[in-house]
């Protein structure tokens, strides 16, 4: 992988965290092993497309650039791979969305599934979402990391060259590889 700027290793973070925390928003921790209510898990679905808004910003705003670098475009390709799996996570939340449904009677008719069977469906989706989230969340955490590695070794190469203060090589290594995003930043602008 190329060496990313700092703005598109920071917006990949930043993403990164997003989707920690909706995987968390996907757990229900309250219920103790029971299914959440449909009220809840449409919010859930809500918030996925929220999540797949942002990402497609993401994408967006890099792929319009009227002259597109390395970096952007290695940021591109991490960002549509991790919309890939909140498309899938979308995909089968509807689906326990659906499932939840069935036991509360609001489907029906002769083709219904069964209401135990629907609750067992809908658990397993649930998981399933979470894991597509985890997965996507590791894809944008790990883009990030190796930019960080990267800059880390850099700066530790400058410190050992003859010449150069040790000093400015150790501010660079000391500084934080994910400091907040500028203003500017299209992370910085989705935050709610």
């Amino acid at each position: 992988m190329t060496s990313l700027t700092a703005e598109d290793a920071e917006a990949l973070y930043e993403m990164a965290l997003r989707f920690d925390t909706e995987r968390k928003h996907l757990s229900f921790p309250e219920h103790h092993g029971r299914l959440p209510n449909l009220v809840e898990v449409s919010q859930r679905l809500s918030g996925l497309g929220e999540l797949l808004t942002e990402v497609s910003d993401e994408v967006l705003f890099r792929a319009t650039a009227p002259e597109q670098t390395e970096s952007q475009r290695q940021t591109v390709g991490v960002f549509t791979a991790a919309a890939a799996h909140v498309r899938q996570a979308i995909r089968l939340v509807s689906d326990a969305h659906y499932h939840l449904a069935v036991p509360q009677g609001t489907v029906g008719g002769p083709d219904a599934p069964d209401r135990a069977e629907s609750a067992t469906v809908a658990g397993e989706r649930l998981d399933e979402a979470r894991l597509a989230i985890l997965t996507g969340g590791f894809l944008l955490h790990r883009a990030a990391e190796q930019q960080s590695l990267l800059s880390s070794r850099a700066a530790r190469s400058r410190s050992a060259l003859p010449g150069l203060p040790r000093s400015s090589g150790q501010a660079s290594a000391a500084r934080p590889a994910h400091s907040p995003a500028p203003a500017s930043s299209p992370a910085s602008r989705h935050r709610r």
